[in-house]
This record gives structure tokens, sequence and C-alpha cells, in this order.
């Protein structure tokens, strides 16, 4: 086991670890966005995402000074991962304000894509920097669970005659994918990770707490009967169990997820009912919806494959109006080539972290974030969900830095050092 002391890359300032740890649960946070927005309490959203941005730009300022400072800082020569992807965007963007600035103002369309992106790349960028120990990525972890819990728990506590139920508007309210999408944002963002980095937490109630959190995101995504959700589970559970290879696991993690459908058929009859429903007959590919999305953006990607739709028209090429569904499709159509290849650079540096930390921490842990990747792409790979969601760009930030630690402490080096 990696003793916590023993992976320091060097003396943390608790201060700043503190502030890092509020920023990532204030990430988290945000996901309930739309719940609030419906409950009346949008005062309560500008304060958490004022509180966000305060923080988000201090960081950033005392990562800087630190760089500056210390003539190296943080930034160790990784390699970075998501150079190419964040070049991409800012080229595109730049673009964009050469034809037309005035859309780039708050308010406007070019605006809000902008400050996106931005606030993830910088949240993602501040993590890979930031996090410097074992504890420290079991905290930001954490905290970021502990947020995104709050997307489950707010529609499971006012609204839970939603459960089961899968409706776009309520009330005149327009949610953006469906009444439960941020609850399946917050478990592929999160929800495997948690697993992952439970394998390392010495205290049980700690481990508890991180996996408790886990089952919990998974409740909330079946909840709102999404049939790539649910796929997304049963793969990436297959994945975890086979790659554990611990009976004990097996049997476990059975039990858990028979429990969960216990819960649903008992207190929540309607919620198998509905979800069976939605998988009667099967899937026939020809008639699906995003089918005919996808085969739209293909036959087009001419148009667009160099630098992205050029105007920010993203949305001309389906008939309907609907974005690619689809991750790879998104980063073409918004950025162009050079963002696509950028974001399978970064699934390659999170293949490669994931090797490292299968070899030198942890084979538990290890497995644990192959089987978040699993997840992710399953439902980002058919969704517009995971694409450009800010806990999404938190968690890359987080499994990347595990690459850092892992180089930087020389534990590929010298893998006595490891006891997990």
């Amino acid at each position: 086991m990696i003793q916590n002391d023993n992976i320091d890359i060097d003396n943390e300032n608790h201060s700043y670890q503190n502030i890092l740890v509020i920023l990532v649960f204030l990430a988290g946070l945000l996901n309930s966005r739309s719940y609030l927005l419906y409950m009346g309490l949008g005062s309560v959203y500008n304060l958490i995402i004022l509180s966000f941005y305060v923080l988000l730009v201090f960081t950033a300022f005392i990562l800087t000074v630190d760089f500056l400072i210390k003539k190296k800082g943080h930034s160790y020569l990784t390699f970075p991962y998501w150079g190419v992807l964040v070049i991409a965007v800012m080229v595109k963007f730049l673009i964009l304000f050469i034809q037309f600035p005035s859309l780039f103002m708050p308010g406007n369309v070019h605006y809000a894509d902008f400050m996106t992106f931005a606030r993830g790349f910088l949240l993602m960028i501040i993590l890979v920097k930031s996090i410097k120990s074992i504890k420290s990525l079991i905290n930001v972890t954490m905290a970021l669970g502990v947020g995104t819990s709050f997307s489950v728990l707010i529609p499971i506590v006012f609204f839970p005659e939603m459960i089961g139920t899968r409706i776009s508007e309520l009330n005149g309210f327009l949610f953006s994918g469906a009444f439960w999408n941020a609850s399946v944002i917050s478990y592929i963002s999160v929800g495997w990770l948690l697993v992952a980095i439970s394998a390392i937490e010495k205290s049980k109630l700690k481990k508890q707490i991180l996996l408790s959190i886990f089952f919990l995101l998974l409740f909330g995504s079946i909840s709102g009967l999404s049939r790539a959700a649910l796929v997304s589970i049963v793969i990436s559970a297959i994945v975890y169990l086979i790659l554990t290879n611990k009976i004990f696991k097996y049997v476990k993690f059975t039990v858990v997820i028979a429990l969960t459908f216990f819960v649903l058929a008992y207190f929540f009859p309607s919620t198998l009912d509905n979800l069976n429903s939605r998988l009667a007959g099967g899937v026939n590919i020809e008639d699906e919806a995003r089918t005919a999305i996808w085969t739209n953006y293909i036959e087009n990607i001419p148009d667009y494959w160099v630098f992205g739709q050029l105007e920010g028209d993203y949305r001309k090429y389906a008939p309907t109006g609907h974005g690619p569904h689809n991750v790879l499709l998104n980063w073409l159509v918004h950025f162009g080539v050079l963002a696509l290849v950028g974001f399978i650079i970064i699934i390659i540096g999170i293949l490669r972290t994931i090797k490292s930390t299968r070899t030198y921490i942890s084979k538990t842990m290890g497995a644990g974030l192959f089987a978040w990747l699993i997840a992710y792409l399953s439902v980002a790979l058919i969704n517009e969900t995971g694409y450009d969601q800010l806990t999404v760009f938190a968690t890359i930030g987080i499994i990347l830095s595990i690459d850092k630690l892992i180089k930087f402490k020389g534990l590929d080096k010298n893998p006595s050092q490891c006891n997990y």
C-alpha cells in the first residue's frame, strides 16, 4: 500500500488544498442546477456559481504565482495530454471572435460556450497540477462525489413521484435531456472513480461513504429509465468484476445491485414496469432516432472537419435540430479534426494512467478506473451527455493527476514503495 505521506511530491499548502476541495465540491453541486431553478432557488444557484468562479480564479492565480516564483511550480515535465484539445478549442474561438465579436458579450451564445469550456479546461488543469498526494486525491474525489450526490438527493427527497418517469417538461419547466439527466451526468462523471479511490482509502468509514455515494448515483441514473445508463452500468460492472478477479467482489456487487433493483421494485414498482416497456422489443437500429442524427452529421463531415462549423451553427446538420449525440462527432463539429485528435489523446492518457495504476498502485484501483472509462464512453458515444459537462472535466483532471503522482514519486522506477 502506498502510504499517504510517502507519495507527497512536495509539502502541501493545506489551506490551498482545502480551497481545492471546496472548489470541486461546488463543481459537483452545480450538477443540481436544473432542480434549483425549478424549485425557484435561482438565488441559491447564483450564489453557488459565483462562489465557484471566485475560487476557480483564485486557485488559478495561486497556481500561476507558484509557478513564477519557483520557476517550475507544479508543472513537471509530464506530457500534457490535454494540450492539443485546449489549443484546438482556443483556435476555434479565435476564429469565431474575429467573425462575430459582439456574440462574445455576456448573454450571447458564444460567450456562454466560451465560459463553458474555459471553466472546464481551467478546472481540469488546476486539478492535474494541484493534486500532490494520495490524501489530496482521496479528499478531492470525495468532495466531487458529495457535491454530485445532491443531483440525486434533491429529486428523491422533494420529487419522489418522479422516480421511474422519463419526461423533459414539468409544469412548464424544460429539463435538458430529461428530469433525471443530471443524475446520469453525475454517475458517468464520478461514479466509478469513487469505487476506484475506495480501493486505497484506509478508513472503513470513508470507504463506505465513497461506495454509498456510488450506489446512490447508480440509483439516480436508473430512476430516469435511461437505456444508455443501464447499458453503461451493466457493461462497466462486468468489466470491473472481471479485472478484479475476486470472488468476494462478485458476490458483493451482485447482492448490492440486486438490492438496488429490489428497492426500486418494492418502493417504486412503476419504475421497473416503465423500464421494461422502454426495453421491450429490443433496439431496432434503423428506427432509432440517433441513427438518423448520426447519418446526417456523418454525411456532412466534409463541411466542418477542418475547424468545425465555422459560423457556430452546430446543429444545422440535423433537420430536427438535435446535437450529434456522440462525443466524437461533437468535438469534430464544434472544433474540427484537431479537437477530435486532442480528445483521443486524452483517452490515451487515461488508458496509460490506468495501466500505471494497475502496475504501481493497485490492481483494484486500476479496475475501477477502467470501469469508469467504459461507463463514460458507453454513454458519451451515444448521447449528448458527457461532452461539455463540468464534472466530466473535473474527473479527467483527477485521473490524469494520478499519472503525475506515479511518475514524480518514482513509483514506476521503485514499485517497492507500493504495498496495496
